[in-house]
């Protein structure tokens, strides 16, 4: 267990349909044909990790961009509703995009990757699973009309430094990125240990909220791979018992109140 400290960063609130969180929330019945939604907050949160090996971020949030950039359907959809640019999170905890290593991207959805742009012609390398990276490149400059959920200008950025992975990567000393496709191909998550506080696994949207979490898993209403997405839950709840980790899941406005925000950490 390594002596860092860790701060969870506050981005804002997104609002949908929770049907896109969980499938199926509110079904019709014989004599409810037409119940409707239920419209929820999702808060979008990085992770920030001063590590002595490394100073690591997992995630970028939305692109303050955003009303330009995204879809007019993603924007109805998913209104980015409470706005906290990535920029302004990392002044919380001290940090500007120079100071950076690692820049991990969870996987290039619109509201993990749209940060990115701070760090082209930086010295942080741009950490994604190559599955993730030949979706969203693929879907941006071939069939655009379909990308939706991956924003061009997001991540087609000139100056950037990838670096891919194929599965599981020790990024650090008590650092490990763990492979979770499913909600994406390249979907990734975050395993930290740390001194006091012991094992974190940041999921990302792997698992939205603990009722994906389960048991049993539930299936979220944004899938690539159903049979994916619910063997990568068992692995992060199988991983959480071996360790006794707290899973830290992408969007659960429950969870989120109980949780250290910057400037405060966890070490």
């Amino acid at each position: 267990m390594v002596k860092a400290k860790l701060y969870i960063l506050d981005l804002g609130d997104l609002e949908c349909d929770k049907a896109w969180i969980v499938a199926l929330p509110n079904p019709g019945l014989v004599d409810n044909k037409n119940p409707p939604a239920i419209w929820m907050k999702a808060p979008s949160i990085a992770v920030y990790l001063d590590h002595p090996e490394a100073k690591i971020l997992f995630d970028t949030g939305c692109s303050p961009r955003w009303r330009e950039t995204w879809p007019e359907l993603v924007q109805r959809a998913f209104p980015w509703t409470r706005e906290v640019p990535l920029e302004e999170a990392l002044k919380k905890v001290g940090v500007k995009p120079d100071d950076l290593d690692y820049v991990v991207i969870s996987h290039l959805h619109m509201d993990h990757a749209g940060g990115l742009y701070l760090f082209a012609n930086k010295k942080a390398k741009i950490v994604v699973q190559r599955e993730e990276a030949r979706e969203a490149f693929t879907s941006v400059f071939c069939y655009p009309e379909l990308a939706l959920a991956y924003v061009r200008s997001d991540f087609a950025i000139d100056g950037l430094n990838w670096m891919l992975l194929d599965g599981d990567y020790e990024l650090v000393t008590d650092v490990t990125l763990l492979s979770l496709p499913g909600h994406s191909p390249g979907c990734m998550g975050m395993m930290v240990t740390l001194d006091k506080a012991g094992t974190m696994i940041f999921s990302s949207d792997s698992c939205y909220t603990a009722e994906n979490y389960g048991p049993p898993v539930k299936m979220p209403g944004i899938v690539v791979d159903t049979v994916s997405y619910a063997k990568s839950v068992e692995r992060i709840r199988s991983l959480a018992r071996k360790y006794n980790a707290q899973v830290i899941f992408g969007h659960d406005p429950e969870q989120w109140k109980t949780l250290k925000m910057a400037p405060e950490y966890y070490e």
